[in-house]
């Protein structure tokens, strides 16, 4: 009974990992919202960000993996430091994992234009499984006697970020101390280090019309590299239309709006191209986010491309 159980929650996992080649969730919308891929990102540039994300994978199956996340980070006015921090939920069919994080970047001039950002992370996750959607013959095990639940497991991120008013090249390590949670009975939930290189290129090509290409390499120890390319084409800076295709056949669709200055709200669809299509595999993402300007020298600039120039006012 013992064996059955882990293997259960091990195919659970597994499953939901390998579904974008991660144990960690994989937003479509990082594009949008660097900062939860690399805490380099931090405060990189001149306004505070709040974002809301939710995202709702394999629609179609019972339980499918469901993500939630609260995000802000900022910089410190006219310090080169930003800090940030951000609430995660994750429920992968019985496993859910839950907690927090906090980070820190330091973002050093390179010329007149160019910066590159340092940043670290500490995360603090709690994982723990629903037992009312566990069928089992000995509700006796001694392993279920545990809960099935752990403490908050701590873990690190780092990342390095170059950018600029129209360009962002960063690396990120996720989960470098593969940290493990004891579920009781001498079982452990490890986390699985994460590698990421990320980059986005904008420009425009005339007073309405913008596009910004971006694309994700990321690498876990036992799986293929995934990649992720979009595009997201910008008109009168106000609505969004991206589109893009992920290494697993997915292709990626999204539209976005600035519902008033600063506030924007994103819908993306991951559209799988697989076999599990015929069974609704799609997933389904929403995005809110809103640019605070803590100072009016900037607050009339709303993409950081433009910046740069209201500084030399």
């Amino acid at each position: 009974m013992r064996i059955l159980t882990c293997i259960v929650f091990i195919a659970v996992w597994i499953m939901s990992s390998q579904s974008d080649a991660q144990q960690l969730p994989v937003y479509s919308s990082r594009q949008h919202n660097p900062y939860l891929l690399n805490p380099a990102v931090t405060g990189y540039d001149m306004y505070m960000d709040f974002s809301l994300q939710g995202k709702k994978q394999w629609a179609g199956f019972e339980d499918g993996p469901l993500n939630q996340e609260l995000s802000v980070h900022s910089s410190i006015n006219e310090l080169a430091l930003g800090v940030g921090g951000h609430f995660f939920n994750d429920q992968l069919g019985t496993i859910k994992r839950s907690g927090f994080a906090v980070s820190s970047a330091y973002h050093l001039k390179l010329g007149d234009e160019a910066k590159i950002g340092f940043g670290m992370e500490g995360n603090f996750s709690f994982y723990s499984i629903n037992q009312d959607k566990l069928n089992l013959r000995d509700p006796n095990d001694n392993l279920l006697q545990s809960g099935f639940k752990t403490g908050l497991v701590p873990d690190i991120s780092a990342g390095i970020l170059l950018h600029r008013y129209d360009y962002m090249f960063g690396f990120s390590a996720q989960n470098i101390l593969s940290a493990s949670g004891d579920l009781g009975q001498n079982y452990f939930l490890s986390d699985i280090a994460h590698y990421n290189f990320f980059a986005t290129y904008w420009f425009s090509f005339n007073d309405k019309w913008s596009m910004m290409p971006s694309v994700q390499l990321s690498y876990i120890d036992g799986f293929d590299v995934f990649g992720d390319f979009k595009v997201s084409t910008y008109y009168n800076e106000k609505f969004i239309l991206d589109l893009g295709g992920k290494t697993n056949g997915d292709i990626v669709l999204g539209l976005g709006m600035e519902v008033i200055d600063y506030l924007r709200v994103h819908y993306l669809a991951d559209v799988v191209t697989s076999p599990m299509r015929s069974a609704g595999g799609s997933s389904h993402e929403i995005m809110i986010s809103y640019d605070f300007y803590y100072n009016p020298l900037y607050k009339g600039s709303k993409r950081r491309h433009k910046w740069i120039d209201k500084v030399s006012i």
